[in-house]
């Protein structure tokens, strides 16, 4: 194979604009469905003419086969850190999918504008709430310092895309589950209380059809609960961004090259 040596090449731009490619593809709020392509191109391209001016070390590759491991190493790492960012705003949708389907409202869907996808009325409103509370965290802020970080940890081109980064990262697939659960448990409980109740009250009173009316209670029980667990719900995310952010730095993505 080649050697590498410390230069500034065209290429070195290729490389430092794959790994924000990476992160913008996966991460929350770049990846939202309702921002353009070309936005996300220009954002990209930005950031890259910015970190390759501030990188101390920029390495020009002049072998074939170490340039294309490069590239995907580099695309892989911002995937990868993207995707840890990405779980808690999964976590939190998916609880609002789990509350919808309580209050009956799992045939009611709408297309969700971040994903562009057919999702349920609550599930979206989670995930446009998200993006608000997103931004008021300086959830986009800590994205870009998450990127000057990364190379200060992996410079471009020295490292390669370890194992261990994805054992981290399906383990966070449980995490995700107890966080869904956790959000939406206040909702389904209050739900499920409320069939048992409307089941007592079919026992004592057979004639009265109280299935009917069962269902718009659910409804009306789960709409006054899901303003009362928003501030927890806010909290909550605040906690999780910290962590994530936390666990994708730290995050073994990257085993330096010999």
């Amino acid at each position: 194979m080649g050697s590498i040596s410390y230069q500034i090449p065209v290429t070195a731009l290729g490389l430092v604009s794959l790994r924000i490619a990476g992160l913008a593809i996966s991460a929350p709020m770049l990846n939202h469905h309702a921002i353009p392509r070309r936005i996300r191109g220009a954002f990209v391209i930005v950031l890259s003419f910015f970190f390759i001016n501030n990188l101390k070390t920029v390495p020009v590759i002049d072998s074939p086969v170490i340039l294309a491991l490069a590239c995907t190493s580099e695309f892989i790492i911002g995937f990868a850190m993207g995707t840890v960012i990405n779980m808690i705003v999964a976590a939190v949708s998916s609880a609002g999918q789990l509350m919808a389907m309580e209050m009956g409202f799992a045939f009611a869907s709408m297309a969700d504008p971040s994903t562009g996808e057919q999702s349920t009325v609550i599930q979206t409103f989670f995930s446009m709430f998200l993006v608000l509370v997103f931004v008021l965290l300086d959830g986009h802020l800590q994205l870009i310092k998450l990127v000057a970080l990364s190379y200060e940890k992996a410079p471009i081109a020295s490292a390669f895309s370890s194992p261990s980064a994805w054992k981290t990262i399906a383990g966070m697939g449980s995490i995700l589950f107890e966080t869904a659960f956790r959000l939406a448990l206040p909702v389904t409980g209050a739900i499920l209380l409320t069939q048992v109740a409307i089941a007592l009250a079919a026992k004592m009173a057979p004639r009265l059809n109280v299935f009917i009316l069962g269902f718009a209670i659910m409804i009306l029980i789960g709409l006054v609960m899901l303003p009362a667990i928003l501030p927890s719900v806010t909290s909550l995310f605040k906690i999780m961004m910290d962590r994530a952010f936390e666990t994708a730095i730290n995050l073994e993505v990257f085993r330096y090259a010999p």
